[in-house]
Order: C-alpha cells, then structure tokens, then sequence
C-alpha cells in the first residue's frame, strides 16, 4: 500500500470529487491516491548513463509476459530490449538458479540502462480478500501464509515471495550498476508490505506513480503504481476522472471463458506502453536488437578503466638503448 511507503514529503495533491474521497465507494483493487508520491531522496540516483560513450545498452524488461507490451513498445522505437519471462522461454524461470544465476549476471554487467518488472501479484491480492473469487492465501497480518494451509497451498505462498524477492535482487543490481529501475504492482497489492520491498523503495529513492487504466483507454477498475528510481515516469501518471459505476468491476468477475477478468488487466493497455517507449526509448541503444535467451553471452559485462581487475606493467621487458657507448 502507498502509506506503508516512507516518505519525507507529501504527495502532491489533486483535486478529487466526492466519491473519490470515499473509500467505501471505491472497488479493492483502487486507492484513491496522488499518481506520483516521492520517498525521501536518502541515496541519489544514479546519473544518466552517457550516450555519447555508448554507456546506455538495452531494456531489461523482467516478467514481461507473452505480449510483452513494454518490449514491443521499445523495440517499435528502434531500442534494444532483453524481455525475460518463462512465457517466452521455458529457460527464462526466476524460480529455477540456473536462470537466475544467468540473470543476475545481466543485470549487474552495466549494460541495462533501464530495467522494469512486473512478477505475478496473484497471492498478493487484495482482491482475493473480497468473495467470491480465489481463497486468500496470505494476509496483511499474515504475509507468509494464512494458518491452516495444505503443503501444496504453502508452496504457492512461498514460490510467489521468492519470485517477488529475486525480482527485487535484480532491479538492485540494476540500480546499483548505473542503470534505472522500476517495480511495477497494483497499489492496493500487500507485496508492497514486504520488507524486501519496502528497502528497495528507499534504495532507490523510489517516485511512486499510480496510474488508472481507463486514462489509457480501458474501462476498468484498475491501477498500476510503478515505483521508479526515475522522475520522467511520474509523468504518467493520472486518477480517473469518472464517476463511480462508469467501469467493470474486477472483483469475482469472469470472463466468458471461465478466466477471473482481473487476470487479464496484467497486460498494458497500447497506449500505456507507448507513452511508456516515448519516455525509456531514449535511454537505450538504438539498433532495435531483440535479444533472446540464447544471445545473452553477447551482452558482456562494461567495464572501465577505474574497475578492477587492474593491468599491471613492471617494465621488465623494456630495454632502454644507450648511445655512446
């Protein structure tokens, strides 16, 4: 949740009407919050990489999803793009070390200059605490699982925090080796809770931007609040503007297939992506290199003169000339 979030300053504020200022008329998955909240800038952010150096390389877009809208999006603008989701590749599992260990490797090289994730927010869901719709397996209150769970229910409460904590280790080593990075969650989803999150946020200096979907030409309840090491996506931003009852609700809705309809808005509306690429697209290189899993040994970590290891010259091998001799 947004006020679990430290900040040092106040949101800034909007002006609302009446039932957005009512919590009891507002659908679970919505808060009625400033799109753009700032946590108190402890640690700056990193620069922005030189592009005359070529420091910029490529967009780490981590649990993209098979539609991958965000890598699409980069990639129409000419921009060079990793986009890792086991949808894509079975190879691509955050779950499996082998995997991981490649990725960690990418992100700490230097060479993404943004990276965004998105992990599955199933189990963290405030939805599920609504019926109908899915058991809840965790709560606020009980973050690693609620009591009386079967063995199979306590592994999906465990696979989803490891899934969300090796998230938050990549977006780290992304930050930490010069690059920008955002976590992207419903604002209402209690992953936010976490404390391996909420250290994050502070790492980063996070700029929490909370954006409602029908301003990106869906008719849903929903928002994504993306917590970004980088002002320039506060700009996208936005609350809905329309009066209660104007969108589908997503609670214990299914579509005609069977699927609960919340399933569905994990995907980025077009519009959202573009404005999206309109903003990172920059950031990268731009050779429109779609990079897949077997290409990942031609992404080799950058190093400069001033990082070890450190050559080292004895001038044993010089052999000075003397004349008049």
């Amino acid at each position: 949740m947004v006020d679990s979030i430290p900040a040092s300053q106040e949101p800034v504020s909007l002006e609302r009407t009446p039932k957005e200022s009512n919590l009891e008329e507002q659908p679970a998955d919505v808060i009625p919050v400033s799109p753009v909240s700032l946590v108190s800038p402890t640690i700056a952010s990193p620069s922005l990489p030189d592009f005359t150096q070529g420091e910029a390389r490529l967009f780490l877009d981590i649990c993209s999803g098979a539609t991958r809208p965000l890598s699409a999006a980069i990639l129409a603008q000419q921009g060079n793009v990793l986009s890792f989701d086991i949808l894509l590749d079975k190879r691509m599992d955050l779950l499996n070390d082998q995997s991981y260990e490649q990725i960690l490797r990418i992100c700490s090289s230097g060479q993404v200059a943004y990276g965004a994730a998105s992990p599955s927010c199933a189990h963290y869901s405030r939805l599920k605490l609504h019926r109908p719709g899915p058991k809840a397996l965790r709560t606020p209150e009980a973050l690693d699982g609620v009591p009386g769970l079967n063995s199979m229910e306590l592994l999906q409460v465990q696979e989803s925090f490891m899934m969300l904590f090796r998230t938050i280790t990549c977006l780290t080593l992304v930050f930490q080796a010069g690059g920008h990075a955002h976590l992207e969650q419903p604002p209402s989803a209690m992953s936010w809770l976490e404390e391996c999150v909420k250290s994050f946020l502070v790492l980063i200096s996070a700029w929490c931007t909370v954006i409602s979907a029908c301003e990106y030409g869906k008719s849903w309840y929903k928002q994504w609040m993306f917590a970004s090491s980088w002002q320039q996506i506060s700009t996208l931003g936005c609350l809905c503007s329309h009066p209660y009852g104007s969108h589908t609700s997503l609670v214990g809705t299914r579509s005609e297939s069977g699927e609960y309809l919340s399933r569905q808005t994990a995907c980025y509306p077009p519009a959202l992506a573009e404005a999206f690429a309109n903003l990172v697209s920059p950031l990268v290189n731009q050779q429109s290199r779609d990079f897949k899993w077997d290409d990942i040994a031609q992404i080799p970590p950058r190093k400069d003169i001033f990082q070890p290891p450190f050559g080292q010259e004895d001038g044993g091998a010089c052999i000075p000339t003397q004349t008049g001799v």
